[in-house]
């Protein structure tokens, strides 16, 4: 079998898999900017002395981040259970929108603790997304071109 005929036994993509693929994509990118509001604050506080990087006065960078990280980890290992009991669409819609809604109450708050707790929430959110984009897509684009498109 040639090259030539191997291409014409592919399936073509629809305009609406397409379309799913390109939201996909910005969906992804949006929530990869929501975690880094701190990271782009954190010069302008720490030169306002509301931010500081060790434990002490003002707002504990290090306790904000690490939530995150720990919230994010165990988001991770919550993956199978949350799957088996929200659907993909479920779980990828709560964890955009608990991602965003975060980020965005962030935003008002001034102290460690509501910081910390949203930033984690924010980390649980977002540890799932990418393993449930990657799953919504497997039913969207037809296998023979899933090692080529995914």
């Amino acid at each position: 079998m040639s090259g030539s005929q191997s291409a014409a036994t592919k399936p073509k993509l629809s305009l609406q898999t397409w379309v799913i693929l390109g939201l996909t994509y910005v969906t992804y990118s949006f929530v990869y900017c929501t975690r880094k509001p701190i990271s782009v604050v954190k010069g302008t506080m720490k030169a306002d002395e509301e931010l500081t990087l060790s434990s002490g006065g003002g707002v504990d960078y290090p306790f904000i981040e690490t939530s995150f990280f720990l919230m994010y980890m165990a988001g991770q290992f919550s993956i199978g259970f949350l799957s088996s009991k929200l659907s993909t669409k479920s779980y990828l819609l709560f964890s955009v929108l608990g991602s965003a809604t975060c980020c965005l109450l962030f935003g008002f708050t001034s102290s460690t603790s509501p910081m910390a707790a949203l930033w984690g929430l924010n980390g649980f959110s977002q540890s799932a997304v990418n393993t449930l984009l990657v799953n919504f897509l497997a039913g969207v684009v037809p296998a023979p071109l899933r090692g080529s498109i995914l």
